[in-house]
């Protein structure tokens, strides 16, 4: 006979005996009276305040003219991401947006044909705009490479045709001619040496849209329920191929790029239509879930141009207006500060929630991909004579000054969105520890994988963890001590994932604790604590949680033993602030 089994027949026979002597009913027994009658060794373990497993993440990548080596190295680079996010077993939503903030009847988006300010999206945008940086490879300069083939078009055909429900439909497409290629997207640059008399449409390189596979089974996000295996694993090929076709967001949106105008309208009770919201109606009903946590992840080359709606756009400076007008006095320019606080409020009313801005904000992480720090010089007055309001008037010939440039193209600085970012206590990248006011790193230009591998260890969360090994009965017909507190009947449990064994439900204990002089009144305010339990002797500044508020489920994957699972939706928000103990009792090795 092998020692496990030696072992739970010992620990049944304790029980027994326990039992028998009249302690099992004891009104007041908790995991301290198992050590104290039996020996068995008490386990305290404390955690941080339970962050949620969940983790709503927005991307907002920016769908300009000169976006396309960007989208394609995000696209070559998910799998860094996704396989931390496997790894931390992360129950994620993710969803998408641009930076196009005009709609469909503005003249200068109307060749923009699937995006809309703050919507969701999920369709594959492989034509380019207009931007040669997104016909040819590029050079280290950021300059295009005319008489190199046109590899971003032939990337983002054969792109687009693994995105179609039968690829083998449109196998036809992977080889174009390059002749016709160039001639149906740069006629003017190629007319002289071939000929393009019967030059085809563009759209004719690409499939048909309405053959694209549905990514989101009808909603318009993806969910890391529907790419899970019966033992929860991800599959992480078929994750990484539905977002790269989600995340080619296409170059043809409008180049005023708002894209934190745009992460504040994503989250707009108009679009998501509150925690109850109906997806026949709200186009981003159902992507935030009120429990969840919510990530906010930004890709763009160029700074943002959210303005309060008093900057004219079309004027002599061209783009150069928006770094222009950062200048003005008083700015149009919405303050970032403005941004994150109507972000909350969106949220907090999305969500459903009842509590405070700064509570929820604990809630929120930020990571972006942008350019370099790089001051905008400002040409200001003339010297002829001039007054200071010509200030914010426009200059001929000033120009945005290049913050990098790589195989990528050029950006320009991204530091209004580091601003952003600073609002929040928990982003990436985060500035060094010797000058925290310095500016973080642009990483635009950069290596993505290990960016999008640093992004996804941010949304780490630190859970209970898996406990085992709890006092242990032989079976549903064993007596268990009564809870403390309640004096309710303990009951003798197998454990979840089968062949485990039992333990007694009444062995193992969930605390909550909290700091300052109104400790218990907070304690109280949640309605988790046993009556009695709080503030005692034995438990200073904290109380015994009711196990109505919780359940004990199986661990993820192969993992033995259970995990605490809040009941209560919103227990993260309620419990914000403090801190969980699980303490429970075991008993200790027995020697053959």
């Amino acid at each position: 006979m092998g020692s496990d089994t030696k072992s739970r027949r010992w620990g049944g026979f304790v029980l027994a005996g326990l039992a028998s002597a009249g302690l099992v009913v004891a009104c007041n027994t908790h995991p301290a009276e198992f050590v104290r009658s039996t020996g068995a060794i008490e386990i305290l373990e404390t955690y941080e305040r339970e962050a949620s497993p969940k983790l709503d993440i927005l991307w907002m990548i920016d769908n300009s003219g000169s976006m396309c080596q960007e989208q394609k190295a995000l696209r070559d680079n998910f799998g860094e991401f996704v396989d931390i996010l496997a790894e931390i077993d992360l129950d994620f939503h993710i969803g998408i947006t641009t930076t196009h903030m005009v709609g469909p009847d503005h003249s200068q988006g109307a060749f923009e044909p699937v995006a809309l300010p703050g919507h969701l999206q999920l369709t594959p945008q492989p034509i380019p705009g207009f931007d040669t940086s997104c016909f040819y490879q590029v050079d280290q300069t950021g300059q295009p490479v005319y008489d190199a083939p046109m590899e971003p078009i032939l990337d983002a055909i054969q792109t687009a045709v693994g995105c179609t429900n039968d690829p083998t439909a449109y196998a036809h497409l992977l080889n174009p001619d390059m002749n016709q290629l160039r001639c149906a997207f740069d006629q003017g640059r190629w007319r002289t040496t071939l000929d393009c008399t019967n030059a085809p449409a563009p759209h004719t390189f690409f499939p048909n849209p309405a053959d694209y596979r549905d990514i989101g089974q009808g909603r318009k996000y993806i969910r890391a329920e529907d790419y899970r295996n019966e033992d929860r694993s991800l599959r992480i090929d078929e994750l990484r191929q539905d977002f790269a076709c989600a995340s080619m967001v296409g170059t043809r949106g409008y180049g005023m790029e708002k894209g934190l105008a745009a992460i504040v309208r994503a989250f707009d009770p108009e679009l998501t239509g509150g925690p109850e919201g109906d997806p026949a109606v709200f186009p981003n009903a159902g992507f935030l879930r009120p429990d969840a946590r919510t990530g906010v992840i930004i890709v763009t080359d160029e700074n943002d141009c959210s303005h309060d709606g008093t900057l004219n756009e079309v004027h002599s400076c061209g783009s150069s207006m928006c770094e222009m007008a950062e200048n003005w006095v008083p700015s149009p320019l919405i303050p970032v500060e403005k941004l994150k606080d109507d972000m909350l409020a969106n949220l907090l009313a999305s969500k459903g929630l009842s509590i405070t801005p700064e509570v929820l904000k604990e809630d929120v992480l930020v990571a972006s991909i942008h350019g370099p720090h790089q001051p905008y010089p400002h040409p200001g007055p003339t010297e002829d004579g001039q007054s200071s309001e010509d200030v914010n008037e426009c200059r001929s010939g000033w120009s945005i000054p290049t913050s990098c440039a790589s195989l990528k193209g050029v950006a320009y600085s991204g530091h209004r969105y580091d601003a952003f970012m600073r609002q929040f206590n928990r982003f990436f990248p985060s500035p060094p520890s010797s000058r925290p006011d310095a500016p973080v790193a642009g990483l635009i230009c950069e290596d993505f994988g290990s960016a999008l591998q640093d992004i996804a260890n941010l949304f780490r969360t630190e859970s209970g963890g898996c406990i085992t090994e709890i006092f242990h009965c032989e079976g549903p017909e064993d007596n268990c001590p009564a809870f403390a507190y309640s004096g309710d009947s303990g009951t003798c449990t197998a454990y979840p994932q089968g062949n485990q064994g039992y333990y007694c439900d009444s062995g193992i204990q969930v605390r909550i604790h909290t700091d300052g002089a109104d400790a218990a009144a907070r304690l109280e305010a949640t309605g988790y604590c046993e009556p009695g339990s709080i503030d005692t002797p034995d438990f200073p500044n904290g109380c015994v949680v009711h196990r109505s508020h919780y359940t004990w489920a199986a661990c993820p994957g192969d993992g033995r033993g259970v995990q605490l699972e809040w009941n209560d939706p919103q227990s993260h928000n309620v419990l914000s602030g403090m801190g969980t103990q699980i303490r429970y009792a075991k008993l200790p090795p027995r020697e053959d």
